[in-house]
């Protein structure tokens, strides 16, 4: 039975050129971190350093007791001696060495007899269910296949931390499927701590327990997937969990009065009056009324939802809904079923009431989710 390994505690501070990074990255034993963030945000940066690629200027990487990186105390432990497993998302096989071999050199390269690596290559190999490659070169794989090999490469390493670069990106969308799926099974059969930099947050939801979002080199959101979809604290965040982001100020027990003059009522425990406030919106949740040329609702809108007009801007159908783009203040986005949406006859330009039931929305303070 192995022994389980230690969790990551690291504390990045680090720049390159005119960029820094500082972020605190923690995970536990068996857990998996998700980092996430637009382009240039320092996700890969945060990788990187982690694996001991990049320096850091100041802070602490420390897994399980013992640390890798601490500038003041002037420790630095080499990336060879890390025991970290990284899976890159070009792979990175090399190409004049057949799977086996691959798979092998994360031993090989720490000083390991060939037949001890080739050994412990195949049991793993067979774990991962990938055993039939053992002989093809990486130019004889398919994307998804080349991935496993990457990931079989990395876990032979006995890795104490499990790192993954986009470990999805480059594969075709139904190789992408099968083979996240295959990766949550590894990752939460993998002792130690995982961190996965994605931009996906669908991969993000199914493959990590807990979600660190960079923005700019900082922190601006660390939470559960649930966490993090529930209370956005900024709008990449709110695009990346498909919701809608309105900002305000609190003006009184139940309501918040938005940014762009509209008063909307809404849940605000734990807020008092002038604090501000963050509301989360699901275009699912919110209806969109005609009004007739005089601006009079052309059907009624229930009691228990609030109402605000605005103006049609853009009908884009999708997949299972048709999204509405509408300008108020404040600016939304409304999901509605195709049915619905063809029986209103929604153009750009047509005068509409948006609404949304009341006891569905709820104010939150702008650093609820760090």
């Amino acid at each position: 039975m192995s022994v389980p390994a230690p969790g990551l505690d690291a504390d990045l501070d680090v720049r390159r050129g005119g960029f820094s990074l500082r972020a605190r990255l923690r995970a536990g034993p068996g857990e998996v971190l998700a980092v996430v963030g637009p382009n240039g945000a320092g996700k890969s940066t945060a990788l990187r350093a982690l694996a001991g690629l990049v320096p850091l200027r100041d802070g602490r990487i420390e897994v399980g007791g013992r640390v890798w990186d601490a500038p003041a105390d002037g420790v630095l432990t080499a990336p060879a001696e890390r025991r970290a497993g990284v899976v890159f998302q070009d792979h990175r096989l090399f190409p004049h060495l057949d799977v086996l071999d691959n798979v092998a050199f994360s031993r090989r390269s720490r000083g390991h007899r060939r037949s001890a690596a080739r050994r412990h290559a195949d049991e793993v190999l067979e774990r991962l269910g990938i055993a039939a490659l053992r002989g093809r070169r990486p130019r004889e794989l398919s994307g998804g296949q080349a991935q496993r090999v990457a990931l079989a490469r990395a876990l032979a390493a006995d890795p104490a931390l499990l790192l993954l670069d986009e470990p999805l990106a480059a594969l075709d969308a139904g190789s992408r499927r099968q083979v996240r799926g295959e990766l949550q099974r590894w990752l939460h059969a993998f002792d130690g701590p995982s961190v996965l930099v994605t931009h996906d947050p669908l991969e993000a939801v199914v493959l990590a327990d807990r979600v660190v979002v960079l923005e700019h080199g900082r922190v601006v959101q660390d939470g559960t997937p649930e966490q993090v979809a529930a209370r956005p604290a900024t709008e990449y965040v709110a695009d990346l969990v498909g919701v809608e982001l309105l900002a305000g100020r609190v003006a009184g027990a139940g309501r918040v009065a938005l940014d762009g003059g509209l008063v909307l009522p809404c849940r605000t425990d734990g807020l008092a009056a002038g604090d501000r406030a963050l509301v989360a919106v699901r275009p699912a949740d919110l209806d969109v009324h005609p009004l007739g040329a005089g601006g009079d609702p052309l059907e009624a809108v229930a009691a228990s939802r609030t109402a605000w007009p605005g103006t049609v801007t853009a009908v884009e159908p999708r997949t299972e809904t048709v999204r509405v783009g509408v300008d108020g203040p404040p600016r939304t986005a409304v999901d509605l079923a195709p049915a619905r949406a063809a029986a209103l006859g929604l153009v750009p330009g047509r005068r509409v009431l948006v609404s949304a039931d009341a006891a569905r929305l709820r104010a939150y303070a702008p650093d609820a989710g760090r």
